[in-house]
């Protein structure tokens, strides 16, 4: 369980940092023209990412520093991992001091772009558990609706997150024990998302609904799982 457990919870917090780098891969942004192609890629991503454009914004000193390198030197995995790197140490600590309300609501987001993603574009639970949501998922109008939605989520949670005191998140212990005797999560479950290039998106998509489905929690644990959730590491 520990090894699913640790990957889902990055899952919930990297979303789609990757977009820029890969936009600026690809010559999507204005390279060697007359604008800033790092101030064009955020224009970009506050419109499709609203919680990794706001860390982002809040670190764009070291953001820039990363940008600028991999438009140097085309190392452009290197540029993805660093800036997911960046997203992680600024937005899970404030993600941990979010309120109960603002946490839960990030895993209703979640349970909601998953079910969508579901009936739209199984494969996407598959990304979605490699810590990503592809642009053919996102061409789903519906998918791109619950997306963003998901991600205004996680951005609320981290602006809460700024003006709180640490609060209660729940042991590893507490966590297994609500998965498997709340929401029903098996070792089966777990060999899922530990390996899910393994299993096809219909596979995938269940599992994440049970992982992310918070109405079986009792109601006081609820919030602590919720944050643990979106700000372990």
């Amino acid at each position: 369980m520990k090894k699913f457990l640790s990957l889902i919870i990055t899952i919930s917090i990297c979303g789609f940092t990757g977009y820029l780098i890969a936009q600026m891969e690809v010559g999507g942004f204005s390279l060697g023209g007359n604008k800033d192609p790092v101030a064009e890629a955020m224009e970009s991503l506050a419109a499709r990412d609203p919680m990794n454009h706001a860390v982002l914004a809040d670190h764009m000193e070291e953001a820039r520093v990363i940008f600028d390198e991999a438009l140097e030197t085309r190392d452009w995995e290197a540029g993805r991992k660093a800036i997911s790197a960046l997203v992680l140490k600024y937005g899970l600590p404030r993600l941990a001091r979010a309120s109960d309300a603002s946490a839960t609501r990030v895993l209703e987001t979640a349970s909601d772009l998953i079910a969508i993603l579901s009936a739209n574009y199984p494969e996407g639970c598959k990304n979605f558990a490699n810590g990503d949501v592809p642009s053919m998922a996102l061409a789903h109008p519906e998918v791109s609706e619950k997306f963003k939605l998901y991600s205004e989520a996680r951005r609320l949670a981290y602006e809460d997150g700024k003006s709180r005191d640490q609060v209660a998140t729940l042991s590893e212990a507490d966590i297994v024990k609500l998965i498997t005797d709340r929401l029903g999560m098996s070792e089966s479950d777990g060999v899922i998302l530990q390996k899910p290039d393994q299993f096809s998106g219909e596979q995938i998509c269940p599992v994440l609904l049970k992982l992310y489905g918070v109405s079986p929690i009792p109601e006081v644990q609820r919030g602590p799982y919720a944050r643990t959730l979106i700000s372990s590491e």
